[in-house]
């Protein structure tokens, strides 16, 4: 679906990037400026994967890398055949690696709709396979930089978006930063593409992938693309409807004041809440002071020189608040009222806000310094948290960040409105280093719905927390309807824990989305009540921060996750969430969360 941002927001031009296909660095439709007749952009995304260049050792998954749709711009030369441009540009001739050679050459031909090998002329443009040159070199023993890709970036985000690519400098495509590792296989890709050219790629990828298992090849041999941003419609609750009874939850909070009371818990977890604002000045210091901390930990124990920016480490830095048309309660305000009889229970669970925007002051420069943060580990790879990255990672990782975060849209969403995906694969990423650093796991509170996106997305396979996604108020079908990201939750990918709002009964509340109640997989979601102030506020938007609080506060009586632990952690948290539903229940009431039960044995 082609997503239209015209008449939404001004174009703003900044800086930032990276990729994994690392990342999809969408910039945000170039929306109509002041003058009428101002041209707009769909804007692009930033694409990462990592290659291993030693195409000879994995032939099967070199074939599936060619098929990729991604390529870069050749002009003929006088003397030029086709055999001496693969040379010149792949490092591959047929004697020496044929086989290679030859999958190489087809694809230049199919690429190019060429008659036959010999048919290219002085002075045309091919379009070839955007491959680094193959790896012969050989590593030397005992050097530790091995294992940190190398870098190649491609060409500049303002050439891609000028639609001069293909007439770019073919240098700009070949330069790959290799300092202290120039025998290592791996090369770190990083990629501006359009919206189409992304989409395009996101299917070519499955398609390889799905030829590779039917063939009997490993697929974990076949690069993975990783998309960093792309447009975003976001939909968050209009103004609620009530619902018409009191919250079932004081049952519950009672429990809870008595469990802490008696055996207080001893971890500190983390609860982000991803949303459309920092709600309070309190909020604001509270995720200021939190990041301070957590920044600093994660470059100590990533060997990333440097220090989090100042404003971070300013006890007097404040930000502002936008105020709606007419005048009604930020989003995010309402979940920190419906949190409250929560939060006050104990100081373990930390709820920390981050606007998904960047109208607040200095929201920019949180998530500049995130998005650094991210790209700079992504780069780092196999060797993350053993040696330092080197300047070419951490230069190109400052670049992209502050070209992603220009894409971010800044002006606060009311109920229905364009966003970016960069936030929330961002903090995702951050939040899995911390937890890494700290053997806690997370948990991300998402109290919207995503109407429109273009390519799939969703949290890291096997990530050291959970991102909880709201099923919405508008009565649908999660699966039926698709209602993103509680879609996820579905047994495959499964990545994501849908939340879905009723009372302790099973009686849906406030037209909340529906989880599906029967079907052969399991579905991995939970609901609970989402009411407040006597019932006179409602939405799953409450109920998804309430449970990310209660599975927050009942990780914080678990020890630290040990290093070994953590690969099967994720699947050993989704086991545990399926025991909790009522799987012989035939109404909402399977998935109603039983506190008592979440607790028992404490």
């Amino acid at each position: 679906m082609k997503i239209s941002f015209e008449g939404w927001r001004q174009w703003r031009q900044l800086s930032w990037a990276q990729c994994v296909l690392a990342g999809i660095g969408l910039l945000t439709s170039l929306a109509a400026m002041a003058d009428d007749n101002a041209p707009s952009h769909e804007g692009l995304v930033l694409v990462h994967r990592t290659v291993n260049a030693k195409y000879m050792d994995s032939f099967k998954a070199f074939s599936g890398l060619l098929k990729s749709t991604l390529t870069k711009p050749y002009v003929v030369k006088n003397d030029d055949s086709l055999e001496k441009l693969v040379s010149e540009q792949f490092g591959v001739g047929p004697t020496a690696a044929h086989d290679v050679y030859e999958q190489l050459a087809d694809r230049i031909q199919t690429l190019n709709k060429l008659p036959s090998r010999g048919a290219i002329k002085a002075g045309a443009t091919l379009a070839l396979p955007d491959i680094p040159p193959m790896q012969w070199k050989e590593k030397m023993a005992g050097n530790p930089n091995y294992g940190m890709p190398r870098v190649q970036g491609g060409p500049d985000y303002h050439v891609v978006l000028s639609g001069k690519s293909m007439t770019a400098d073919v240098a700009d495509w070949r330069r790959i930063l290799d300092k202290g590792r120039k025998a290592e296989p791996l090369v770190s890709q990083w990629r501006w593409v359009t919206v189409a050219q992304a989409k395009e790629e996101a299917k070519a990828e499955e398609e390889a992938r799905a030829q590779a298992k039917a063939q009997g090849v490993d697929v974990a041999e076949i690069p993975t693309n990783a998309y960093w941003s792309q447009p975003l419609t976001l939909k968050f609750a209009a103004d609620s409807v009530g619902a018409g009874q009191a919250s079932s939850v004081q049952a519950d909070l009672q429990l809870l004041a008595a469990l802490i009371k008696r055996r207080p818990p001893q971890q500190e977890v983390v609860v982000y809440v991803l949303d459309d604002s920092w709600p309070t000045a309190e909020a604001f210091e509270a995720s200021r002071q939190f990041f301070l901390k957590a920044l600093n930990d994660i470059r100590t124990a990533n060997f990333i020189p440097g220090a989090p920016p100042a404003f971070l480490a300013k006890d007097s830095v404040v930000t502002d608040f936008p105020a709606y048309t007419p005048p009604k309660p930020l989003h995010a305000s309402k979940i920190a009222t419906a949190l409250a009889d929560f939060t006050k229970l104990t100081p373990k669970v930390k709820v920390v806000y981050l606007p998904l925007f960047t109208q607040q002051k200095w929201a920019k420069e949180f998530w500049e310094e995130l998005t650094y943060i991210a790209l700079v580990t992504t780069g780092v790879h196999s060797k993350l948290g053993e040696i330092q990255p080197t300047d070419g990672i951490m230069n190109k990782a400052r670049s992209d960040a502050t070209q992603l975060v220009a894409q971010i849209p800044a002006k606060v969403v009311d109920s229905l409105g364009p966003a970016q995906q960069t936030p929330i694969t961002v903090l995702q990423k951050v939040a899995q280093l911390y937890a890494m650093k700290t053997g806690t796991p997370f948990f991300i509170s998402m109290s919207w719905t995503v109407e429109t996106h273009e390519i799939d997305f969703g949290p890291d396979a096997d990530a050291l927390g959970v991102s909880l996604a709201a099923t919405g108020n508008d009565g649908k079908e999660v699966i039926g309807d698709a209602i993103y990201l509680a879609y996820r939750g579905k047994a495959a990918p499964g990545d994501v824990l849908a939340v879905m709002n009723t009372d302790s009964t099973g009686k849906d509340l406030c037209g909340s989305g529906r989880l599906p109640l029967s079907g052969p997989n399991p579905f991995y979601g939970l609901a609970y009540d989402g009411t407040y102030s006597n019932g006179a506020e409602c939405g799953s938007s409450f109920s998804t921060p309430r449970v990310a609080w209660l599975l927050g506060l009942r990780q914080a009586y678990n020890a630290p996750v040990s290093k070994a632990a953590l690969p099967d952690w994720y699947a050993s948290f989704r086991t545990q969430m399926i025991s909790l539903q009522g799987a012989t229940q035939t109404t909402s009431r399977r998935y109603w969360l039983p506190v008592a039960k979440l607790f028992d044995g404490l």
